[in-house]
């Protein structure tokens, strides 16, 4: 019997989403603001993608604002199961959406299984230090889905300790890592550093640009390896690549297309996560703060080092035995060579197989048909079909790539300039009402026509009501007057009848 699926996912691996689209999405991107999510949503697609299930994907719908009991009922109608991949969703800026899809949970009345889910909290891990709200929030959320699945799953011990100090049992909690690198062919090995990184070195450098080491890590390497890039994974600098949309960065990042890295054409952004690996794939060693970043990495088949900034990222390099070191005080800097040859990777080959099976032993616990290994046929599938190229400054692209921004900024304004005002040319002499008018003030001024006559309707309404009122008031007087009156032929028949009784 086939098991239905609904996945919180932005969107299907096989299905290629445009970069302008991807991040047009919902202002979040179809990535949900971080393109390192995309790693471990494609895993669980094509993780439980076997003949004896049909995937849906909700693309991050299901803890937005608008969800109604009509939807819900939905869910409870139509799928057997629900599916909700998560990253360090225990933070306290994700708890609106965190009490939403709690919300969610609570009302269904299928199985919902957590494959993957952390926490987010300081280096030194300190459980208390998550507050009051935060631990609310995630307790209830924990409580609905052990209601409705055997086991949640977690990163790290970090987070499993988190939540046995909540009150849930160690035994409901278990720890399996990150999905993306549960999935390969067995035997599968990724190689360590030969030799030295040379000037002549390809290397791939994520950062997050809120950690204060960031700038320092950055500069440093920037000067030193020349054919470094930077791989950014952020919504906002996408927007800036793409658009030229700047804004305020932390100190010495990038936030405008006069940075160094834009100057150099030294920043992608991909929102893909085959072309993402296919960039990886022809680099010699990828390291920095961002976890996914390094996870790729690996994925792709290069060596990669870690640098852990805070519980999230810690736990994940300790359960698969990434490389890593605790960034220390802001200022430090490490040169990627030292890096690299310290990236032994033999510790990470020897925990795969062994996690593998923690994995795999979680999801049959909790009953989701799953394959152990990679769908050659749908991996071909998914490569064949044309994916986005990383994103590079808008300074930097070439005519073709610039056209194609141009058009899919253009699409939908047909018949194009015939609607433009802001930018447009404006006479010197003509009639007030001619002047054209900037959009947002057209819709404003629609938006007052609109009010002015839905309050015309709602008066409408009112004095309809009234005078229904008065109708009914008079029907109800008429009928009473009509019943207690007798017709006049009758009243003639009876003194007719009477009087000639009398004779």
């Amino acid at each position: 019997m086939t098991t239905r699926v609904l996945i919180r996912c932005g969107r299907p691996p096989h299905q290629p989403v445009g970069v302008e689209a991807a991040h047009a999405y919902r202002g979040v991107g179809t990535f949900s603001t971080n393109s390192g999510n995309l790693l471990f949503q494609d895993a669980i697609y094509r993780t439980l993608r076997t003949p004896d299930t049909d995937l849906v994907v909700d693309s991050l719908s299901t803890e937005r604002r608008g969800m109604d009991a009509d939807h819900i009922a939905r869910i409870n109608d139509e799928f057997d199961v629900v599916v909700l991949p998560l990253a360090n969703a225990f933070r306290d800026d994700f708890l609106q959406p965190l009490t939403r899809l709690t919300e969610v949970i609570e009302q269904l009345r299928i199985p919902v299984v957590v494959p993957c889910i952390g926490g987010q909290f300081d280096l030194d891990h300190d459980a208390d230090s998550a507050g009051t709200d935060l631990d609310a929030a995630a307790g209830r959320f924990v409580r609905a889905v052990l209601e409705r699945s055997a086991s949640i799953g977690v990163r790290g011990e970090l987070t499993q300790s988190y939540l046995t100090g909540l009150g849930f049992p160690a035994e409901q909690v278990d720890v399996v890592g990150c999905p993306s690198l549960h999935l390969y062919e067995p035997g599968t090995t990724v190689a360590g550093p030969t030799g030295s990184l040379t000037s002549d070195s390809r290397i791939a450098l994520s950062l997050t640009p809120s950690v204060p080491q960031s700038r320092a890590l950055l500069e440093y390497n920037h000067a030193r390896h020349p054919h470094l890039t930077y791989i950014a994974q952020d919504s906002q600098t996408l927007g800036l690549l793409l658009w030229g949309d700047e804004f305020e960065a932390p100190p010495g990042m990038p936030g405008s297309l006069d940075h160094y890295l834009c100057a150099e054409d030294k920043i992608r952004f991909f929102a893909d996560p085959t072309s993402w690996l296919r960039f990886l794939a022809g680099q010699d060693f990828a390291c920095g703060t961002r976890i996914h970043g390094n996870v790729a990495a690996l994925l792709a088949g290069i060596p990669a080092y870690q640098l852990a900034h805070d519980s999230r990222t810690l736990e994940l390099a300790r359960f698969h035995q990434i490389p890593h070191q605790v960034v220390p005080d802001e200022g430090w800097a490490m040169d990627a060579a030292t890096l690299y040859e310290q990236a032994d990777l033999s510790a990470f080959n020897a925990a795969r197989d062994v996690n593998r099976d923690l994995w795999l032993a979680f999801l049959d616990r909790n009953g989701l048909p799953h394959r152990d290994r990679p769908d050659p046929d749908y991996d071909a599938l998914v490569t064949a079909a044309a994916r986005p190229d990383g994103v590079g400054p808008l300074t930097a692209a070439g005519p073709a790539e610039i056209a194609s921004r141009l058009r899919w900024l253009h699409q939908g304004l047909r018949p194009g300039d015939a609607v433009r005002t802001h930018g447009a040319y404006q006479p010197e002499f003509a009639p007030a009402g001619a002047a054209a008018k900037d959009v947002l003030t057209r819709i404003a001024e629609l938006r007052g026509v609109v009010s002015e006559q839905a309050g015309l309707i709602r008066a409408q309404q009112k004095e309809l009501a009234a005078l229904t009122t008065r109708l009914e008031r008079q029907q109800g007087q008429l009928k009473a007057l009509t019943a207690a009156t007798r017709p006049l032929y009758r009243k003639v028949g009876g003194w007719l009848r009477r009087r000639f009784r009398r004779r």
